[in-house]
């Protein structure tokens, strides 16, 4: 069933790190603000030093930076066991793709007048791919986005990507080098946004040493997430976040209120809340130790997937959420990730219970992404086969889970070794049970009401074990200019959940993916 998994959330970190003092004691400029949308608590949690550019002493001036790339990725999966296989109506196999980066960003700072500071952004795809499913093809604006920061605090607008701590919910689509796989691009708004650090109104000195807490609101008309993927699907969201960041220790808080319809009239009105917290800190021998965690909760109505008995509209009661811990000393970095995202073993009811991660928010290789991405496309499939039905259901389409990690709980190693300045060593391991048992809707249907599983297995809960590992490549070509080649692949033992009716185990599943990357940063 459809899940509210995916919603924007604010660049507060933006917001906090260019209130820093200014000569009058108000506001000050962020050094780098293109960068700290996404230099959060994901910094923290990946061993990054996420306030190094805290402490940069601030010049008027200007400022400018151009980056771009060039990727070309593919992907190949062994063949997958599914019910009632319908080939035309599901994800190839084989996939590959092409993308063009290009963007940059401009900035003016001064320590006088009652602005501050003007800065802007701009960054565009060109993408080709035999899987338009989940990203489309051809030209995508992802940024044109101008902001000023004053003494009244930061006014922003325009066309921007989203993060919201780890991505749980608001997903950037930048990678993650602790995590498999190649994103697709994150979620794109065009927002209208103001923040303010409160204490630099009162503070005479450094407001960061008076109390880090930057408020913001915004509205987003959607352009493109997980739930919006096409023009006819108009999506606004309303806005306010909280967001506490000292040195060590990292927390926010927001909530999202947001309106879907379709060209059918249909869609949702939901409330999210979202929560997270990170703390990291260096040892007396120099590891670096952090945890974060995100938990978030989503609730309202939707007129999608409705049911026989309820043909008016359904509830929505999702819940999930993440905790991270990682140590990373010269090179080495260690992670162990927990998750869950409440599932949903009565899909017939008259509530939506299935949470559904951000699709860009990688777990492991196989199992999510590829896996149970393409037992949900099957399930597509049956629902509107009208062997089986007499038509498929308005917003069928939201069975499709786009790779995102759902009705899921799971324990997630990842080892990385950069072994040199140029060579980088990855494996990991996906341990992975439903909350509930497992009941796919066609199956259940045709059971009775029984939970079922995608190829019939009836009260199953595991999903599965994975093994996952990559090896990549960095050179140097010229100032600015490197070249990335990575390889990442994949092992999936099927669980419990995905036997057939009469008890035969599904197959071993590999996959493999490629990438070659050229990228550019002045």
């Amino acid at each position: 069933m459809a899940s509210v998994g995916s919603c924007p959330a604010l660049g507060l970190t933006s917001a906090i790190k260019w209130l820093r003092a200014s000569a009058l004691g108000l506001v000050g400029l962020c050094v780098c603000p293109a960068a700290a949308l996404a230099t959060d608590i994901d910094a923290v949690a990946d061993g990054q030093d996420a306030t190094a550019t805290d402490e940069a002493p601030l010049r008027s001036g200007l400022r400018w930076h151009i980056d771009g790339s060039w990727r070309l990725g593919g992907d190949h999966l062994t063949p997958i066991d599914v019910n009632s296989p319908d080939p035309a109506k599901l994800t190839p196999n084989d996939t590959g793709e092409h993308r063009l980066r290009l963007g940059g960003d401009v900035e003016y700072a001064q320590t006088h007048g009652f602005v501050r500071g003007l800065a802007a952004q701009i960054q565009a795809d060109f993408r080709q791919s035999n899987n338009t499913v989940d990203t489309p093809d051809g030209f995508t604006m992802r940024k044109a986005y101008a902001e000023a920061t004053t003494l009244a605090g930061r006014f922003s607008a325009g066309r921007t990507v989203s993060q919201w701590g780890l991505g749980l919910v608001a997903q950037n689509g930048e990678d993650d080098p602790m995590q498999f796989g190649m994103k697709h691009g994150g979620g794109i708004v065009d927002r209208v946004q103001y923040a303010i650090l409160p204490a630099a109104i009162f503070q005479s000195g450094d407001p960061m040493d008076a109390f880090p807490l930057a408020i913001a609101v915004a509205y987003d008309r959607v352009r493109q997430d997980d739930l919006a993927r096409t023009d006819s699907d108009v999506a606004h969201h309303w806005l306010a976040a909280l967001l506490y960041r000292g040195k060590d220790l990292q927390a926010g808080l927001y909530g999202v209120k947001r309106d879907q319809v379709d060209a059918a009239g249909l869609g949702m009105n939901a409330w999210i809340g979202d929560a997270y917290a990170a703390y990291s800190s260096y040892t007396k021998t120099g590891w670096k130790l952090g945890i974060a965690s995100e938990f978030a909760v989503i609730s309202g109505t939707t007129t999608w997937l409705r049911t026989i008995s309820q043909p008016d509209h359904l509830d929505i009661a999702q819940w999930g959420g993440v905790i991270r811990g990682e140590a990373a000393h010269n090179g080495l970095k260690f992670r162990l990730e927990g998750g869950i995202a409440s599932g949903d073993d009565r899909p017939f009811d008259s509530t939506l219970h299935n949470f559904q991660f951000a699709s860009d928010y990688h777990v492991g290789l196989v199992l999510f992404s590829q896996y149970m991405r393409q037992q949900s496309r099957q399930t597509m499939a049956n629902l509107g086969d009208p062997r089986f039905t007499n038509g498929a259901p308005a917003g069928v389409e939201h069975v499709d889970t786009h790779g995102a990690v759902t009705q899921a709980m799971y324990l997630h190693p990842v080892v990385r070794l950069e072994a040199t300045k140029r060579l980088a060593l990855m494996v990991g391991a996906v341990f992975a049970r439903s909350p509930v048992e497992v009941a796919d809707p066609f199956q259940t249907y045709m059971a009775g009401g029984v939970p079922a599983g995608p190829r019939g297995a009836k009260h199953q809960q595991d999903l599965g074990t994975e093994f996952d590992t990559a090896v990549e490549w960095n050179q140097p070509i010229a100032v600015g200019l490197s070249l990335l080649a990575r390889v990442d692949a994949g092992v999936l033992l099927p669980g419990h959940a995905y036997d057939a009716a009469d008890g035969s185990a599904a197959s071993a599943v590999a996959g493999v993916q490629g990438q070659l990357a050229l990228r550019g940063n002045w």
